[in-house]
């Protein structure tokens, strides 16, 4: 993450703002704009950060953000299957 100068937790508040948004989808600068608005009430740096970032970097982090997006969706059918398969 160091391309981005961003730490795990603004990471994560990335990941978490982003919610169930298909960034794959979504192009870099409609991203940039996405992050700015839902990022600057809770962290206004973290917001003026995401908006000084070029084409390059945004997707970048879409990269990373997709990734942890996927896992996340890999361990909560993985939680489904074992409540299932317990039952």
């Amino acid at each position: 993450m160091y391309a981005l100068k961003l730490n795990i937790v603004e990471l994560l508040e990335i990941v978490r703002v982003c919610g169930s948004l298909r960034v794959e989808k979504c192009p870099a600068s409609d991203l940039r704009d996405y992050l700015a608005v839902h990022l600057g009430p809770l962290n206004p740096e973290l917001a003026d950060k995401v908006r000084r970032w070029n084409e390059v970097q945004l997707e970048t982090l879409s990269r990373h953000v997709q990734k942890l997006q996927n896992a996340r969706q890999l361990d909560r059918a993985h939680d489904h299957e074992e409540v299932v398969s317990v039952r």
